[in-house]
């Protein structure tokens, strides 16, 4: 699958996480995520799979779409649509 997700603007994610009271770690191990990993998405050098973006989102109390950006090759662009329509 070529769909990328990256985050729309970290640093908001981030403010958010300190708004809720809580370091990058504890919100990446409350949703499950590896604080490693996490870190690396915020500051992009990885990119979530679609399963752990919606952690993320769910654990903001966000939708996936508000949080991310879909990136798509374009010969799979109708696959990506339909990914996007389902969550």
């Amino acid at each position: 699958m070529s769909l990328t997700l990256q985050f729309r603007d970290a640093t908001s994610v981030r403010k958010e996480i300190a708004i809720r009271g809580e370091s990058i770690a504890i919100f990446s191990k409350r949703i499950g995520v590896n604080y490693s990993l996490m870190t690396e998405y915020l500051n992009n050098k990885k990119h979530p799979s679609p399963p752990t973006a919606k952690k993320i989102a769910k654990g903001l109390d966000k939708e996936i779409k508000d949080i991310f950006l879909f990136k798509c090759l374009l010969k799979l662009y109708n696959y990506c649509l339909t990914f996007i329509k389902m969550i």
